[in-house]
């Protein structure tokens, strides 16, 4: 079985993937490095605002962004009015918004039907370029095709910054 683990405190990171006794070996080796720059690590209660909205593993991003996300059933729903002039746009605003509420909840990957949905609720859904549209988005996403012909969508560093910013406009309306 292969393990992979990816560290970061502030400017040191420990990096491996291997079987458990290799990343465990070289967690152990490089934890200094990790344990310093925790000791120079500003408190919690006054870290930048864009630390207090790092990934949270089932958090609930419409407790963060209330005009923006709703939670009904444990899924996200969007519930600020989609900017775009086309479909298109709204389509591609559509997938950023959700891929963004996922990652706030600590989801690395949405499936293409999950953002087809969200697109169905705001009415911008487009059954013969929908692909198209989600493919538009590169370098914001990338997409890794599924088996029966689903695909995953994963939003990338510069489609966070991007869609954060949108994000918080969307929220302060």
């Amino acid at each position: 079985m292969t393990v992979k683990v990816h560290l970061e405190v502030k400017g040191a990171v420990v990096s491996a993937e291997g079987d458990q006794a290799f990343v465990e070996a070289t967690i152990e080796r490089w934890k200094h490095l990790l344990e310093r720059e925790m000791e120079r690590t500003v408190p919690v209660a006054t870290q930048p605002r864009e630390l207090a909205h790092a990934p949270n593993p089932g958090a609930d991003p419409s407790q963060q962004y209330d005009s923006v996300f709703a939670m009904h059933n444990d899924r996200i729903k969007i519930i600020a009015t989609i900017p775009g002039s086309s479909k298109a746009e709204q389509t591609r605003n559509v997938a950023l918004l959700l891929l963004y509420g996922e990652h706030l909840r600590g989801a690395d990957e949405v499936t293409a039907e999950s953002i087809k949905d969200a697109c169905v609720d705001q009415g911008c859904y487009d059954n013969k370029n929908f692909a198209t549209h989600l493919k538009s988005l590169k370098p914001k996403v990338v997409m890794d095709p599924k088996p029966g012909g689903d695909y995953t969508v994963k939003l990338t560093a510069p489609g966070r910054k991007s869609v954060k910013e949108l994000v918080e406009r969307l929220n302060n309306q």
